[in-house]
């Protein structure tokens, strides 16, 4: 019994050396030397070490990695400051008259979101822009009979305003996040520490009413970067 113990330390001692940290306090049996109580326990302990060693370098290396339970941890209650810009390129028909127009719209902002440690969200929102039409439809006269004639131009800001509510959740890389007053999710992509969140869409899209109907193309770039940890 006791040279089945003394082969299978060996070969598991062997085992943990190639894998990661060199195991150090064993002492390799010699032909015909009788083993010892002491002896064994000895050599255990020293293969026990390596392990719990070997445990923690593995546990760091998942960690700087972003395992789906370190990133986890690393998002809970952290706080995110995202900054994010995009735009819109659409048409416009009107449903009362031969009406037809383009127009362009530009925005960006800045949310500083909480994602809590319940699933829902806190967030300081704030957002300006600005959207032009292509044609110079927007007529005012002089002189009788002369028109001075412009794009129309209009600017708007939202907030700063905080919202609580919405929902997130962690699939892998990928964080779903439902934000206050929204139905749909939008999917950021996780950095593996954790540190940086990203997300780009571009899309069509047709609405439709009484008035008229728009057209759009619009596409849009977020940058999120960890700025507090979760409180202890």
């Amino acid at each position: 019994m006791k040279k089945v113990i003394l082969t299978g330390l060996t070969a598991a001692v062997m085992s943990a050396t190639a894998m990661a940290s060199e195991v150090t306090g064993y002492t390799a049996p010699q032909s015909g030397q009788a083993a010892t109580a002491a002896g064994v326990d000895a050599n255990f302990q020293a293969l026990i070490s390596a392990i719990n060693d070997n445990n923690e370098r593995i546990a760091a290396l998942e960690d700087a990695a972003g395992t789906p339970s370190s990133l986890l941890e690393k998002i809970s209650g952290a706080t995110y400051t995202i900054s994010y810009l995009g735009a819109v390129i659409g048409t416009y028909a009107d449903a009362l008259s031969p009406y037809k127009g383009a127009y362009l719209e530009g925005f960006g902002g800045r949310s500083v979101i909480t994602f809590e440690t319940d699933g829902t969200l806190t967030e300081l929102y704030q957002e300006s822009g600005r959207e032009i039409d292509f044609e110079k439809d927007e007529c005012v006269e002089g002189e009788p009979g002369e028109f001075n004639c412009a794009h129309r131009v209009e600017d708007f800001t939202d907030g700063p305003e905080t919202f609580t509510g919405g929902s997130w959740v962690l699939t892998g890389n990928t964080l779903a996040v439902t934000f206050p007053e929204e139905d749909d999710a939008e999917e950021f992509i996780v950095a593996l520490d954790g540190e940086i969140l990203v997300l780009s869409s571009a899309g069509f899209e047709t609405e439709s009413d009484e008035f008229g109907t728009n057209d759009d193309y619009d596409h849009s770039l977020a940058i999120g970067v960890r700025t507090s940890e979760p409180a202890e």
